[in-house]
């Protein structure tokens, strides 16, 4: 499963992810320049083989809807968390990412730090 962050989270997902042998990469590692919008974000997942985008900007819901399903969208709707929290909440959800064959999946959770 390949995954790219979106620039609102943290690139240190990216170290403990490969923990988990997935293999991710960072919004502001693509060579797209200094705050990519989010269509130049989802037109380079489309070309490289992503399989996910990871957000907390529900303006890729409607790029999905505007420019096809591939990638997916995993929508975190859980608020202003540390680095850690999301990395659980990501590796708690894996086994149901992996199977889900539907455009958008959330993870909801606290809207505190």
């Amino acid at each position: 499963m390949k995954l790219l962050l979106d620039e609102n989270l943290s690139y240190r997902l990216i170290k403990h992810l490969k923990r988990d042998t997935i293999e991710s990469v960072h919004a502001n590692m693509l060579g797209l320049g200094l705050n990519p919008d989010d269509q130049q974000i989802f037109k380079w997942a489309m070309k490289n083989g992503i399989d996910w985008i990871v957000s907390k900007d529900k303006d890729f819901l409607e790029l999905i809807s505007r420019l096809g399903s591939s990638p997916k969208l995993i929508y975190l709707k859980v608020g202003n968390l540390s680095t850690r929290k999301i990395l659980a909440y990501l590796v708690d959800h894996l086994n149901a990412i992996e199977s889900w064959e539907k455009d958008v999946y959330v993870i909801s959770g606290p809207r505190t730090s």
